[in-house]
């Protein structure tokens, strides 16, 4: 092995790194640097793709950067969707490849790869680290920029010939950089949230990790909080402020309050297509933006005060500018049980048996929309929630899982997903089965492709069908999980039973349902 790999993964380890994803190459490169380096953990997933998934969970729990080890080829293109989910969801992640020989670059050299004109439109940074003297410097750069204003991928290539750094040295760990706005862009935001006599807010991705000062906002205004599916944990959704989520995930009960409203507090969120579904009156309402991105003020809606800040501290001066006392919530929104629906009901269930600190991990699925649901899962404050972001990538949530379980060790884990992802990234149960020893997972199986059926189904009745489905249930078994059928409310049963009596066991509950048990923003979609 090269001295330089062994080098890249110390600098890493002391930024403070502790895994790396990846699937080993023909040459010892990074992972299995890694695997020598004791202060990190090399992590095999049996595909890029699932790979660079993985690293997003991580990414997305740990809200620290993680490192993904690719080489050139077949290798490097099959993490493409990942790194493309990656960038709709604006996580810290650095991506380290190599170059094939420039010699035969032009003469039909083995895997010879395009990478950076491939992946140049999905990332902040790509270097070409060829400089024996520039290595740490790369590590620090490509650090920076993985968190720093929008938070993304970075990408080190190290050239074939590269075979040591000159300036090893120690990598402290990147410190998020944060700004503040101005005061007189402070009174503009409290002078219309004052006026304001039913004020919302909508807590994204990008507000994790103010969710005290979210409520406190709430309470200061009055304001009903909503969140994007990023943004979930940010508030408890038991809370007599929470909405729930907006948009494609909202309930009916959250759109009636949603349509009342007349003005908006937005804070890390670029209102994106699915935050903006079912809501028409959107454009109509005075929109207070605050982001650390400035490139996210008015890509969809163009805001009335944009406030270029961090969450936390923009949130604090806010409160510090808006006087004193606090104002009734102007809504109420209790969400009842869902009975009619088995998917929800077994979720509900579910969730109910892990412990208070559990993780979530979601798929975008036509049934797992169930899953963003508040009747069916009430997240907790502070509940680490991963899921796909714009992109929705069939086959997130397993994958996802298996980084969610490596920066969240020692916690109940639920990953919800429908038969067909389950189906495509099948070939990453065995290591998420290695990294965490109990998963539930929860697949809704309607025969699969539920999306693209209950979308062309009203115009055309012949449809091109998937045959032969997986015999996922078989797979489970040989793997070591329990597996439990649910057909009907009464078989949760027995889902129960064998959470208490095998509660460190992995669980497979495969939930037979309907195509037309969806959530009600789904079914607000797909009627119209």
């Amino acid at each position: 092995m090269k001295a330089v790999w062994r080098q890249l993964a110390g600098m890493f380890a002391d930024a403070g790194v502790t895994h790396v994803f990846g699937l080993p190459a023909d040459e010892p490169e990074l992972l299995d640097a890694a695997r020598a380096e004791p202060r990190l953990s090399a992590v095999v997933v049996r595909d890029q793709r699932a790979a660079a998934l993985a690293a997003i969970g991580h990414a997305q729990v740990s809200g620290g950067p993680a490192v993904l080890a690719l080489t050139p080829g077949p290798a490097f293109t099959n993490s493409l969707t990942g790194l493309l989910e990656a960038s709709s969801l604006g996580v810290p992640m650095i991506v380290v490849t190599s170059s094939t020989n420039p010699a035969e670059a032009a003469r039909g050299g083995f895997q010879v790869t395009p990478q950076e004109q491939l992946v140049s439109p999905l990332v902040s940074w790509y270097h070409k680290l060829g400089e024996p003297t520039q290595v740490g410097w790369a590590v620090r750069r490509a650090l920076h920029l993985s968190l720093n204003q929008r938070p993304g991928v970075t990408v080190i290539e190290v050239d074939h010939h590269l075979a040591a750094a000159e300036d090893v040295e120690r990598v402290s760990p990147p410190e998020p950089l944060t700004c503040v706005p101005d005061d007189h862009t402070i009174r503009r935001a409290v002078a219309l949230l004052s006026r304001s006599e039913r004020p919302l807010i909508l807590a994204g991705g990008g507000s994790r990790g103010a969710g005290e000062q979210i409520v406190a906002c709430a309470r200061r205004w009055g304001a009903m909080v909503l969140t994007t599916a990023a943004g979930r944990g940010v508030i408890d959704e038991t809370h007599p402020a929470s909405l729930g989520n907006a948009g494609l995930y909202a309930s009916r009960e959250t759109a009636d309050v949603v349509a009342r409203a007349d003005a908006l507090l937005v804070v890390g969120s670029a209102l994106e297509e699915t935050v903006r579904m079912g809501w028409p009156r959107l454009r109509c309402l005075p929109v207070v933006q605050i982001d650390r991105d400035p490139s996210a003020f008015g890509r969809a809606v163009r805001p009335e005060v944009a406030v270029w800040g961090d969450a936390g501290k923009t949130l604090r001066l806010l409160l510090d500018h808006g006087g004193v006392g606090e104002r009734p919530y102007w809504a109420s929104c209790e969400i009842p049980p869902r009975r009619e629906s088995l998917a929800a009901t077994t979720l509900r269930t579910i969730w109910s048996t892990l412990g208070r600190d559990a993780v979530l991990v979601q798929e975008n699925g036509l049934h797992d929309m169930w899953s963003f649901d508040r009747s069916a899962i009430a997240v907790r404050q502070g509940t680490p929630v991963v899921t796909p972001g714009e992109q929705t990538t069939m086959g997130f949530g397993v994958p996802a899982a298996i980084g969610a379980a490596t920066a969240a060790p020692g916690r109940d884990l639920l990953v919800v997903c429908g038969d067909s992802a389950c189906e495509i990234s099948i070939t990453a149960l065995p290591t998420l089965l290695h990294v965490h020893p109990s998963p539930v997972v929860v697949m809704l199986s309607n025969r699969g492709w539920g999306w693209p059926r209950a979308g062309r189904e009203e115009k055309q009745r012949d449809l091109t069908v998937v045959h032969d489905p997986l015999p996922i249930r078989d797979i489970a078994r040989s793997l070591g999980m329990t597996v439990v059928t649910v057909r009907a409310e009464g078989d949760l049963d027995e889902v129960v039973g064998t959470r208490r009596v095998e509660p460190r066991k992995p669980l497979l509950v495969v939930v037979e349902v309907d195509d037309h048990d969806v959530s009600p923003g789904v079914h607000r979609e797909l009627a119209g």
